[in-house]
């Protein structure tokens, strides 16, 4: 394990969680007092942005691998390390990934709430809310990847797979714009 890899990882990871669950927060508390109670009534905005509990829990298990690989190596090796993927050329690739992740969901995320004004006036949030939700699961998704590239283990692996099955599952309920 590398030394700077135990700094930067949970850095990147941590701070990919942080953006994800304030501006959602901030997005959500938003919309709810300022625009959609106009429009919608309660029970349908709890509706539309019902947070979705799996890809909570994927970022938390992502975040709280990284965080003990990070301040508790040790404890790592409970999630089965693969040595022979322990190389520096395969460590940058899954750095880069980490770091174009934290690029994609700030985009999606800019992206999203420069669109929330056109939908709002339609009328029509609930097919945008779906795709929303996609983007932001194939994020999540994306960050665990590069996660599991950097720090493979086996660990890692079954967070990966599942995030990435999740994912298919999302895509396959969402509804185009």
């Amino acid at each position: 394990m590398n030394n700077w890899l135990e700094i930067f990882i949970p850095i990147f990871v941590v701070t990919f969680s942080i953006i994800y669950i304030a501006w959602n927060f901030v997005r959500n508390k938003k919309l709810r007092n300022n625009i959609l109670v106009k429009i919608f009534s309660e029970v349908e905005i709890t509706h539309l942005f019902k947070e979705n509990k799996i890809t909570l829990s994927l970022l938390f298990l992502g975040t709280l691998v990284a965080v003990i690989y990070g301040m508790h190596p040790p404890t790592y090796n409970f999630l089965l390390p693969i040595e022979v993927l322990d190389r520096p050329g395969i460590n940058y690739t899954g750095l880069f990934i980490l770091k174009l992740s934290i690029m994609f969901l700030v985009i999606v995320n800019i992206q999203c709430d420069l669109k929330i004004l056109d939908k709002l006036q339609k009328n029509n949030m609930e097919p945008f809310v779906s795709r929303v939700n996609l983007l932001l699961t194939a994020s999540i998704t994306f960050m665990l990847i590069g996660l599991f590239i950097t720090i493979s283990s086996i660990g890692t692996l079954l967070i990966a797979i599942f995030a990435s099955i999740h994912a298919k599952t999302v895509l396959n309920k969402s509804q185009p714009f």
